[in-house]
């Protein structure tokens, strides 16, 4: 997880998925640490790792690491770019802006992530 952060705080734009309430914050959770032990690591460092990015990355960005994983899903490139600019203009947010979350968060919630169990 802690690479995916890291691919992610330097991609060129991701979908944003707006979250909404408790049912979304769960499963927004549970994407996140679904994501993360497909890259290989066990779901006790992912559930903490994940805790760590909810507790200190704008929920903004969050949302942009549940969402970048339908983005990849897209058949084309043109898909894709639709998508990250669709979720970008509905959240109000440039893509620099996004950059800019994910680059503070990512500094917030690296301590808390390198305490994870391996």
């Amino acid at each position: 997880m802690r690479s995916i952060v890291a691919k992610l705080a330097l991609a060129a734009s991701l979908p944003l998925f707006l979250l909404a309430g408790t049912a979304a914050a769960d499963e927004t959770t549970d994407k996140l640490v679904a994501m993360c032990t497909a890259s290989g690591e066990s779901a006790p460092a992912c559930e903490c790792q994940v805790k760590a990015i909810v507790d200190n990355v704008d929920p903004r960005a969050v949302a942009v690491l549940v969402a970048s994983a339908d983005a990849e899903k897209a058949a084309t490139p043109e898909e894709k770019q639709k998508i990250i600019n669709d979720a970008l203009a509905a959240a109000g947010i440039t893509n620099d802006e996004f950059q800019k979350l994910m680059a503070e968060g990512s500094e917030k919630a690296g301590p808390a992530m390198a305490a994870c169990p391996k």
